[in-house]
C-alpha cells in the first residue's frame, strides 16, 4: 500500500482513539479512496460509522415504525372499501397489495393519519411506507423514500446498501454473461424499480417489455404459458431483461453504450450510428445517435452504471464490505 494512504489510514486511527471524530472522519475517507483491500476498507468504514455516530450533522432522523392499519373499533363515517382491504392485506402480510389500496384510499379522502406531533408523525408514515414497500417487492416507494431522505445529508456521507432484486438479478443475469450492475442500471432508468409499470405503448414492467419483443423472448426461453402480466413478477422481468441483453451484447460485444442506446432505439439504429461514426470506441459513436432522447438515455444509464461500480462488486456485494 501507497505512503500516502498509511499516513491516512494512521492518521485516522489515531484521531479515533483520541476521541477526535471530525479528524478521524476526514482521515479515514481520504484513506479509504486510496484502497481497494477489503480488511483495510471494512476497518476504515468502521472509523467512519463511529465518527458518524458522534457527529450531528452526520446522524439520522428516528423513526418509528407504524402499523398503517385500523384498530377493530367502528369508525363514523365508516372505513371506504379500500381501506378496509388494505388492512386485511396488512394483517395477512401481503405488502405488495396492501399498499396500492391504503394509497387508494388516502387518495380518496386526501387525509393523512392523525398526529399530535405531526412533523414526526408524517416522517415515520412515509419511513413506514417504504418500509411495508420493501417487504412486499415495492422497491421503487423505498427508492423514493431513501432519496428524500439522503438529500439532506452531507455529500461525503459513506452508505452500505443493498441493492434491490439482488437475488434475481445474480441467479439471470451473470449465467448470460451480463453484468448485473448493468441490468440495474436499465431497470432504475426504464422503471425506477417500479415492478408494476405499464407505460402508453404497453410496455409491462420493471424492464418495460413490449408484447412483441416479449413474445420473442419468451420463445427463446422455451416458456410455452407465458402471458404479458406474467412481466409484473419482478424475477420474470429480470430474466426477459437479462436474456435480452445477453442478445444485444452478443450483437455489441464489451460495448455497454451501444447496448443500452439499442435498448432504448433500436440495435439497427444503433448499428447504422455506429457505422455512420467509422469507429467502436464510444465516445466517437454516442455524439452520432440521432435520436436525443436515445442519447440522453445512454448518458443516464452508463452514469447509473459507473456509480453502480462504485459500489458494488460483480456479486452485488457493498465494496464498502
Amino acid at each position: 500500500m501507497s505512503s500516502r494512504f498509511q499516513g491516512f489510514a494512521t492518521a485516522a486511527k489515531t484521531a479515533n482513539a483520541n476521541t477526535s471524530f471530525e479528524e478521524a472522519r476526514v482521515a479515514a475517507q481520504n484513506a479509504i479512496r486510496l484502497t481497494q483491500d477489503q480488511n483495510a476498507r471494512q476497518e476504515l468504514i468502521e472509523i467512519l460509522r463511529r465518527a458518524y455516530g458522534a457527529l450531528p450533522r452526520y446522524k439520522l432522523p428516528s423513526f418509528q415504525l407504524l402499523p398503517l392499519v385500523n384498530d377493530s373499533a367502528p369508525t363514523d363515517p365508516p372505513l371506504s372499501s379500500h381501506q378496509q382491504l388494505a388492512d386485511q392485506l396488512f394483517l395477512l402480510g401481503l405488502y405488495d397489495e396492501a399498499i396500492p389500496e391504503l394509497l387508494a384510499a388516502r387518495s380518496a379522502t386526501s387525509t393523512a393519519p392523525p398526529a399530535t406531533n405531526q412533523q414526526v408523525t408524517f416522517a415515520s408514515d412515509g419511513y413506514s411506507l417504504a418500509i411495508y414497500s420493501l417487504r412486499g417487492g415495492l422497491a421503487n416507494r423505498a427508492v423514493r423514500f431513501a432519496e428524500s431522505l439522503w438529500k439532506t445529508m452531507p455529500a461525503d456521507y459513506v452508505l452500505e446498501a443493498a441493492p434491490p432484486f439482488r437475488d434475481s438479478l445474480l441467479k439471470h443475469a451473470p449465467v448470460r454473461n451480463v453484468d448485473p450492475r448493468f441490468a440495474l442500471s436499465i431497470i432504475r432508468q426504464e422503471s425506477r424499480y417500479q415492478v408494476d409499470v405499464k407505460s402508453v405503448a404497453a410496455a409491462r414492467g420493471m424492464m418495460q417489455f413490449i408484447p412483441s419483443t416479449a413474445n420473442e423472448i419468451a420463445t427463446q426461453l422455451k416458456l410455452m404459458k407465458f402471458t404479458q402480466d406474467d412481466l409484473y413478477s419482478a424475477d420474470t422481468a429480470i430474466l426477459f431483461g437479462s436474456q435480452y441483453l445477453a442478445n444485444l451484447f452478443q450483437q455489441f460485444p464489451n460495448q455497454p453504450q451501444a447496448v443500452a442506446g439499442s435498448y432504448n432505439g433500436g440495435a439497427d439504429n444503433l448499428a447504422r450510428w455506429i457505422a455512420r461514426s467509422k469507429a467502436t470506441d464510444a465516445d466517437r459513436y454516442v455524439p452520432e445517435i440521432g435520436f436525443s432522447q436515445t442519447k440522453d438515455y445512454v448518458y443516464k444509464v452508463m452514469t447509473n452504471f459507473w456509480n453502480y461500480e462504485r459500489l458494488y462488486n460483480a456479486q452485488l456485494q457493498p465494496l464498502t464490505k
